[in-house]
């Protein structure tokens, strides 16, 4: 009698879910792709939002991200004249 630990569709699941880990380990490494991956949330987010017709909750989601960007922007510029 096999428990169920030993399944096979958990063993797949835990071999894909430890494959996702390292993937997003490798990507949080790099602040390059951390900004990226807080824009693809940003992004799934707001068309969600819209999806849903909350087009306020929609709004305030860019508005957020594009002050965001606005603000990294100012602070690599500045960083730059150093």
């Amino acid at each position: 009698m096999t428990s169920n630990l030993d399944s096979p569709k958990l063993i797949v699941f835990r071999f894909y879910f430890l494959s996702a880990l390292d993937d997003l380990r490798n990507h949080l490494e790099n602040a390059d792709n951390l900004v990226e991956m807080k824009f693809l949330l940003l992004e799934q987010k707001y068309l969600e939002h819209l999806s849903r017709g909350n087009s306020i909750d929609a709004l305030k989601v860019s508005c957020h991200f594009i002050v965001q960007y606005y603000v990294m922007e100012n602070i690599e510029k500045d960083f730059l004249k150093l």
